[in-house]
């Protein structure tokens, strides 16, 4: 309103805009903001062969295969593993194209290091074989947590990133987009909330069951397991189909403002920014531990009780067009 009378009085001619001399742009990058991670063309064959929601274990096979180097192949490559910052992180073994790897374990393994060959080129396959035992992360902010009878698996597997220390905000993981194909092998009782979308499902001889999941184009791959999971569905007005998995700590009426509140700020950004970039939306409610809420592509953790509860879903996905 001030800027309004200023420029326009009252019903005169617009004044002309001040001289102002503004100082120029640096060209120079702040100290501790560069982001350096290799430009790569990539597909992650992430396979869970063993999830327990119970105790926490999780036996995982993470498959990196590179297509294409849009930039000179670095000398090292950086897996940065969030899950090694806990000490849930046991490394079984890591290959490059089949032959055995001892890569450097940078800050106590939080970030793996894996020498490449000179004058590597693609195609590229890096193959990684670890465990999880995931316990209570303690202010219940992690992504990688075992609380409230769900297993939280955000920042879960090695993924390439750059060189640096793990942050005290939790670090959400540095990465470019990439291609996913996902299974995960559960009890037949167990819930999956997931980024992307589900492919396939069948039952496994040992009466487990295997979820097939797909992402295209996105910076991580997040999940969510429990046997308490409820879930409800809506498809919003530009046709992405909204997911709501409820908590047994979940409020009434959590889901339905959850909808709504999505359905909003979908449209809200699809006008000021650009088009939701996924055909799903999942919204998790992870319990009362988790203080408010985190983003991953496509999914959103939340706390179900958290008031305003409608403030904290716009800001989770609204970092769907702004990430990390």
């Amino acid at each position: 309103q001030h800027y309004f009378q200023w420029r326009y009085g009252a019903g005169s001619a617009p004044l002309s805009a001040p001289g102002w001399q503004l100082p120029a742009v640096p060209e120079w990058t702040p100290a501790g903001q560069s982001v350096d991670i290799p430009d790569v063309d990539a597909t992650y064959r992430l396979a869970i062969h063993v999830a327990n929601v119970d105790t926490g274990v999780v036996d995982a096979t993470a498959t990196i295969d590179i297509q294409r180097f849009n930039t000179p192949a670095p000398s090292t490559l950086y897996l940065q593993v969030v899950p090694a910052a806990y000490g849930y992180f046991t490394l079984d073994s890591l290959t490059l194209n089949g032959q055995a790897v001892s890569p450097d374990w940078i800050d106590g393994g939080f970030t793996l290091g894996v020498p490449l060959p000179p004058g590597a080129s693609a195609p590229l396959t890096i193959a990684v074989d670890f465990r999880l035992s995931v316990g209570q992360e303690s202010s219940g902010w992690g992504g990688t947590s075992l609380d409230s009878g769900v297993l939280r698996l955000g920042y879960w597997f090695p993924i390439i990133s750059d060189r640096h220390v793990f942050s005290e905000t939790l670090d959400p993981s540095q990465s470019r987009v990439a291609d996913y194909e996902v299974t995960v092998d559960v009890a037949p009782d167990v819930v999956v909330a997931h980024t992307g979308t589900e492919s396939g499902r069948k039952s496994l001889p040992d009466g487990r069951t295997r979820y097939t999941l797909t992402a295209s184009d996105v910076r991580d791959f997040a999940l969510a397991l429990s046997r308490s999971f409820t879930t409800q569905e809506r498809t919003l007005s530009n046709g992405t189909v909204a997911r709501y998995y409820g908590h047994p700590a979940s409020p009434s009426g959590a889901a339905a403002g959850a909808f709504d509140a999505a359905e909003k700020t979908v449209s809200l950004m699809n006008g000021l920014v650009g088009p939701y970039p996924y055909p799903t939306l999942t919204i998790v409610d992870v319990g009362p531990r988790m203080p408010g809420g985190l983003e991953f592509p496509g999914l959103i953790y939340i706390n179900g009780a958290y008031a305003p509860l409608d403030r904290l879903v716009v800001h989770e996905i609204a970092h769907q067009w702004m990430y990390a």
